[in-house]
Formats: structure tokens, sequence, C-alpha cells
């Protein structure tokens, strides 16, 4: 739906993330998404969040300008059997300290994974991006959600946001998020890896993940016991 590339500011003097919708006649809903995405990170400035700039509008088109940080979209940089413990904590407290800042705000992000966050490489430093689904609430009564209409956030989605539970979304759903994306950090997958859409959702409802050590021989148990609590099946539990 939407693209970014780097482009070089000429009023910053300085290199810039581009944010955009791909299609020459772009929906109204994308459009108001990035106008959405942009006022919401407007609310919030912690270290780990993407800044954004500004918001361009040009005839019918909008897109957003990001800081530049050189970083890449974290599931791009996860090795093949995950990152090593000592880098996994560093970036595990980075993730923390953004989403609790941001529930501190009462925004809850909802699309939050690999792909929703950038990583320097050579820096180690992550932050969190794109908030076009995030929300400012206390809680939100999820409408019934067309498997469709998730599209790559399904593998990561708490059993709620699935609008098969009855169960409102709060800042709980970030946590088994995060949870998720823990477990992708640590062994270089996710702990469901069915491509079946409806088996992803069963999944989530119904399923315990495989335990991290048994797939990585030098995680502790307490680990295990960190993603249990973060991707419970119930929010009070996690």
């Amino acid at each position: 739906e939407c693209c970014i590339w780097r482009a070089y500011d000429l009023n910053r003097q300085r290199s810039v993330l581009l944010k955009a919708v791909k299609s020459e006649a772009p929906p109204v809903f994308l459009l108001e998404r990035l106008r959405h995405e942009f006022e919401i990170s407007n609310q919030l400035s912690h270290p780990n969040i993407l800044p954004y700039l500004d918001l361009l509008k040009h005839h019918h088109r909008v897109a957003v300008i990001m800081e530049d940080f050189g970083g890449i979209p974290m599931a791009e940089a996860i090795p093949e059997q995950g990152f090593p413990i000592g880098q996994f904590l560093d970036i595990a407290l980075q993730l923390s300290s953004a989403l609790a800042h941001m529930h501190k705000q009462n925004i809850v992000h909802k699309d939050f994974n690999t792909q929703s966050l950038l990583f320097n490489p050579e820096t180690h430093q992550v932050k969190v991006a794109h908030f076009g689904m995030a929300s400012k609430m206390t809680s939100e009564n999820p409408a019934y959600l067309r498997t469709l209409q998730l599209g790559d956030n399904l593998p990561y989605i708490a059993p709620e946001q699935t609008g098969r539970m009855n169960r409102v979304v709060d800042h709980r759903s970030d946590l088994y998020s995060l949870g998720v994306t823990f477990y992708e950090l640590l062994c270089g997958q996710r702990p469901f890896t069915t491509n079946d859409p409806l088996a992803l959702l069963h999944a989530h409802i119904t399923e315990r993940p495989p335990l991290l050590s048994k797939i990585r021989g030098d995680i502790p148990h307490l680990f295990d016991e960190l993603l249990a609590k973060l991707m419970a099946k119930q929010a009070e539990e996690r």
C-alpha cells in the first residue's frame, strides 16, 4: 500500500525517509491513515520512537517525512539463528522503553512487528515506526476483522485482535505482539510459522508456542517464562 525511500531534504540539509502511497490515485482511507500516522507520531517523543518531521500534501497525494538514522527494517536484520543474548537484551530494553512511553501517552500501536521497527546495524539503535493503525484510547471494542485486512501483521496479533473473542484491544495487545517479536529476535522465526491465515488465527487463540529453550540451547528458562507471560492468551495475564 505504501512505499518508503530515502531522499535528500534540501531545507534540512540531510537525508530523510519519505513514506507515501504507491498508487497514483490512492483511496481516501490510505491518505487519511498517513495523516493519522503523522498526528499520532507527533504526540510521542522518545529516543526509540522514530520522529516524523513533516506532512506533505500535493494535489491528491500525501506523504510523510521521517528521520533517517540509518535504520533498516528489523525483519531484514535478524540473524538466521537469532541475535546473541546480549544484543537481544539491549534491543529488548529499547523496545520495552518505547512501548512504555507510548502506553503512558494512552497510545496503542496495534501493528507492532519486525516490519514496523527500524534497526541501525552499526549503532544497534532501534526505533518504532509506522503508526497508521495506532489509536489514542483507553480500550477499543474491535469490529470483526476480515483476515485479508490484517495482512502482514497477522503473525503478530493478540488473540483479542482477531475479532473472534469479544474482548477489548488495549495496551496489553501490544505486549502480545512484543512477545512474538522477542521470539523472532531470539530464534530467527516466529512462534507460529504456518502460512494459512485461518490456522494462524486459531494458533493465536488456542496454541502455545514451542519453548525457546528447546530451539536454542543457550536460552535460559527464564526467557521461556517471560515469553509465556507476554504471549498469554488472556490479556489480564500479560
